[in-house]
C-alpha cells in the first residue's frame, strides 16, 4: 500500500502592511561655517555657509517624494545667559529655514527650533580651558545648526 502524499503546511496569513519606517539623516553645520561670530541673521551668513545650505536644499528637493519633513535645530555653547543663547539658537535655525524655503523647499515641510545649550557635544570645557579664547575654541562644536531630514522608507 502506498503512503499518502505528505501535505504541505498551510501558508500563514499575510501580515498587514506596516507603515514605512522613517529614515533620519542629520546634517551638522558649525556656526562658524554658517555665520560671522555671534551672528544669526541672513546678513550674518557667510558666503560659504549660504552656499552649503543651498546645496543641501538642492539634494533635499531631488528626493522630495520621500521627504516627510525637515527640522532645523539651532544650538549654542553654554557661555553667556541661557535666555540669550536660546534666542540666538532660534534665530539661527529660522535664518537657515528661510534659506531652505528661498531655495524651493515647501514651508509645510520645514520647521525650525532653537535648542540653546541643551544638547552639548562637548561638556568639559571649563576644566580644560583657562582663558576665554580657550573656552571659545573648546566649545566650538557646540555652536552648530543641525538639519534633520526625515524620509519615508522606499
Amino acid at each position: 500500500m502506498a503512503a499518502a502524499p505528505a501535505q504541505a503546511d498551510p501558508e500563514p496569513p499575510a501580515a498587514p502592511a506596516a507603515e514605512p519606517t522613517p529614515l533620519k539623516r542629520r546634517h551638522n553645520f558649525s556656526a562658524e561655517l554658517l555665520f560671522r561670530f555671534g551672528g544669526y541673521r541672513v546678513e550674518d551668513l557667510t558666503s560659504q555657509g549660504h552656499a552649503e545650505i543651498v546645496k543641501l536644499a538642492r539634494v533635499i528637493k531631488e528626493q522630495s517624494r520621500q521627504v516627510q519633513s525637515v527640522l532645523v535645530q539651532g544650538h549654542t555653547d553654554p557661555m553667556g545667559p541661557a535666555a540669550s543663547n536660546l534666542r540666538i539658537s532660534r534665530e539661527r535655525a529660522e535664518t537657515v529655514r528661510k534659506i531652505l524655503l528661498n531655495s524651493g523647499l515647501p514651508a509645510r515641510k520645514v520647521q525650525a527650533e532653537g535648542r540653546g545649550s541643551s544638547d552639548l557635544l562637548v561638556t568639559d570645557c571649563k576644566p580644560k580651558a583657562t582663558s576665554r579664547q580657550d573656552r571659545l575654541a573648546c566649545n566650538a562644536p557646540n555652536r552648530r545648526v543641525e538639519i534633520l531630514v526625515i524620509n519615508t522608507k522606499n
